[in-house]
């Protein structure tokens, strides 16, 4: 199998301070935990100068809400820390803190110490700013600042939260870098895990240093007391590799009181090596058999309709029409050449709520055809089913039997769709492809899958449909959308789980025949790096992948396009 990873040689993540910059950059070290309290009781009284907050589970105001199972279900959050402000110093009495805000969702209310200090905050791309004087501040003891939140942002897994209180009089901020001379940030077999840990003190004060190391699976796995720091340092990391079977884990380097930073990087253990047990339905392949002779026994009903007004000197625009599975009519635009002869073709396959339109694909000079085509449910081919996106929406539509369940029609909607394009009449139907990302990465593996030799080459980006049994130990935002599911359609999570079992990718991954090109993003928590390779592994055809360290879900979507197709270039041959 060929390996493609990132050419780096080193790959080095400088600290994210904030969003602030330039005359709003705020001069001091941070005195804000990054680990908070949090509770989904909204009927609390934030205005109380202090309440017991222990028993409250943790959240890391540093680490994406997903990650930590939260999520626009959510309408109503309570965050809480304590913290100190030390005496040492100027006088501060005359000279107030200044506490910058901008987390990913709309901050209701802030409560310090009983007082409110702030209210209606947006995320935004330069932080709101609050002054604080220094007599609302308890110095040299326990002070208590308390929020009330909603629409909670999605994130993709990139986590750009800030929220810290500084003062002129404490120096300028420490910081934090994490560095490893592995491409990628990927470790295989006989790679030692190293990396290493550079702090730059700037600071007045000694602070601790602490590292942890969670499992993709929220266990952790390794913690490291680096003690206290008065100067700059380097610290080498050797974890053990008997801890870690492959997969990925997050490393969170921090500081505790009385200043704190924090940063974080994930590692992939030999990815390669995942593996997941079949967990398929016991009937799946003949299932899918008998599914796709029902769907041969429904005329095409093909109508195309050329749409001159947005053709341009290299291409023609068509407008294609056709029914699918129980009689769904379904739409999708194709981009041809406008000179003779046969040419290579893409299916592209929409993520989840993406809406193709007429000029998608039109600034495409290559010599090669594509067809966008939107499944059953999403624009424009929803005018029956049409369950939205919202809690309970595409993905959840008729989830309670695997006969009704939208994927089931999807899957056969892009069938269909592949054979429109493969007997069109400029297409080589040797070569022909399959793109997708997210949602469009299930749907191309699913299409690859149950395509067979109709298709040579595959990219799927960040798949969905993937794992779907082991998706919501590594997301717990997964279960909690099931559960939304079961309470809809009223019935068990158990239906649900038989029902996926029908749909997921994994499980249908062996018969694969194309060439596959898979992405992954380390900071992806909608589509995590393991549900991605448990399906990618057990493509036994020709394939390869590349890892994304710093992305997180579809953020890597312009370099990963780009990659996807120098691949399809390379195997279509165009």
């Amino acid at each position: 199998m060929k390996r493609t990873i990132l050419s780096l040689m080193l790959v080095m993540v400088s600290f994210y301070v904030s969003a602030l910059d330039g005359e709003f950059a705020l001069k001091g070290s941070n005195l804000i935990p990054y680990v908070w309290k949090i509770s989904r009781d909204a009927n609390l009284q934030l205005s109380q100068a202090d309440f017991d907050i222990h028993k409250w589970p943790s959240i890391n105001l540093g680490v994406s809400w997903e990650r930590q199972g939260y999520f626009s279900a959510d309408k109503e959050l309570v965050l809480a820390t304590y913290f100190e402000v030390p005496k040492t110093g100027a006088d501060r009495g005359r000279s107030p803190f200044q506490l910058a805000v901008n987390l990913q969702c709309k901050v209701l209310e802030i409560y310090l110490n009983g007082n409110k200090i702030g209210e209606n905050l947006q995320f935004q791309p330069r932080p709101n700013v609050i002054s604080v004087p220094g007599n609302q501040l308890l110095f040299d003891k326990r002070n208590l600042i308390v929020l009330k939140i909603t629409n909670v942002k999605w994130t993709g897994g990139v986590c750009k939260n800030s929220f810290r209180l500084t003062h002129p009089d404490f120096a300028s901020s420490d910081s934090i870098s994490l560095k490893t001379a592995m491409p990628a940030n990927t470790y295989y077999e006989k790679d030692n895990l190293d990396f290493s840990v550079l702090y730059k003190f700037n600071g007045r004060m000694p602070v601790k240093l602490k590292m942890t190391v969670i499992s993709d699976f929220r266990d952790t796995v390794a913690t490291r007391n680096f003690g206290l720091i008065k100067e700059d340092r380097t610290f080498t990391v050797s974890l053990k590799r008997k801890l870690f079977k492959p997969g990925f884990y997050h490393i969170i380097v921090y500081t505790e009181g009385p200043f704190y930073e924090q940063r974080d990087m994930w590692i992939a253990i030999e990815p390669e090596r995942i593996s997941c047990s079949e967990d398929g339905a016991p009937d799946l392949k003949t299932w899918w058999d008998k599914t796709k002779l029902e769907m041969d026994s429904i005329d095409f009903k093909t109508e195309m309709t050329k749409l001159t007004d947005l053709g341009n000197s290299s291409k023609d625009v068509y407008k294609v029409e056709f029914t699918s599975l129980e009689n769904i009519r379904i739409t999708g635009f194709m981009f041809v050449p406008k000179k003779e002869g046969r040419f290579p073709a893409i299916l592209h396959v929409p993520g989840y709520g993406q809406a193709y339109t007429s000029g998608s694909f039109s600034t495409n000079k290559e010599d090669v055809i594509d067809f966008a085509v939107a499944i059953r449910g999403q624009s424009p081919s929803n005018k029956v089913i049409n369950p939205g996106f919202g809690l309970v929406g595409l993905a959840a539509y008729k989830i309670d039997n695997p006969r009704n369940y939208i994927y089931r029609g999807a899957y056969m909607d892009c069938l269909r769709a592949l054979d429109i394009l493969r007997s069109f009449s400029k297409t080589d139907s040797s070569r022909v492809a399959v793109m997708g990302g997210s949602q469009g990465g299930g749907l191309s593996l699913a299409t690859a899958a149950l395509a067979g030799n109709k298709i040579k080459a595959c990219v799927t980006l960040c798949p969905f449909l993937c794992d779907l049994a082991h998706h919501g130990m590594v997301r717990e935002v997964w279960q909690r959308e099931k559960f939304y599911f079961s309470e809809a359609y009223k019935c068990k999570m158990e239906t649900i789980d038989s029902t996926l079992r029908y749909v997921d990718v994994k499980n249908m991954a062996s018969w694969i025949t194309a060439k596959v090109f898979f992405a992954s993003a380390l900071f992806d928590d909608d589509c995590p790096s393991h549900v991605g390779f448990a399906a990618f592994n057990k493509i036994n055809s020709e394939k390869r992948y590349k890892i994304y360290p710093n992305d997180g879900h579809m953020v890597l979507a312009d370099e990963a396009n780009v990659d996807g197709n120098h691949f399809l270039k390379e195997v279509l041959e165009y």
